[in-house]
């Protein structure tokens, strides 16, 4: 179950983003932005930028205003 965000929720990531504070970059990927990754899987940007914003690619991260997309390394 999706928790409901609440105005504190929004000003509190809007504070983080502010600050330059982001996620951890996973060294186990590489990570491609989201014109990339839209080629590779066939949907348009904008379909992707959805699914993105509804946490529906795992593992995504924002990153100063551009999306990262991890791919995993190749050996």
């Amino acid at each position: 179950m999706n928790a409901i965000k609440t105005a504190a929720d929004f000003k509190n990531e809007h504070q983080k983003r502010k600050k330059g504070i982001t996620p951890a970059i996973n060294p186990k990927y590489d990570y491609i932005k989201v014109k990339q990754y839209a080629a590779i899987v066939g949907q348009h940007i904008i379909t992707v930028y959805k699914n993105l914003e509804k946490g529906r690619i795992e593992g995504a991260i924002k990153s100063g205003g551009t999306w990262l997309i991890p791919v995993q390394k190749e050996a």
